[in-house]
């Protein structure tokens, strides 16, 4: 089962247009799939990804932090923790590989990640459940 979601998710990546189109649900379903395949001992074969993650963050602007937008808290908490996501794992990269980092916190006016409150935590529960969904549709349309 984990094998067949796990060779889905390019295909749904394909689906809804990534990386042309980007979206916070698309970045992290290519940032969670990728992350899975890194191996120290073929740094850069493994994490070549992280590139791609980096460009296509900036491109949607999260190295700017979401208040500078006037977004929710949410979505302002989740491009937070992407970005700065994506900031450790170039970071590691770097350290594995021995190559410069890609992305700079120094270009970068997002704010650090803070606590997500309690209040907010139906709203994650909502996107988490129409990430499923859209999953179980493509089970369906793709078998």
């Amino acid at each position: 089962m984990a094998m067949k979601l796990h060779d889905m998710v390019p295909k749904a990546l394909a689906i809804v247009g990534f990386p042309f189109n980007p979206s916070m649900c698309s970045l992290m379903a290519y940032v969670l799939l990728n992350s899975m395949l890194i191996r120290e001992e073929a740094a850069l074969s493994s994490c070549s990804f992280v590139a791609v993650a980096v460009r296509v963050a900036q491109s949607m602007g999260l190295h700017r932090d979401g208040s500078n937008f006037d977004l929710d808290p949410i979505s302002t908490e989740e491009r937070r923790s992407v970005w700065w996501h994506l900031l450790h794992l170039d970071t590691m990269t770097s350290i594995v590989s021995g190559l410069p980092s890609i992305a700079s916190n120094l270009l970068s006016d997002t704010h650090m990640i803070g606590e997500l409150r309690d209040e907010y935590i139906s709203k994650v529960h909502h996107h988490l459940r129409s990430a499923v969904s859209t999953i179980s549709i493509l089970h369906r349309s793709y078998p």
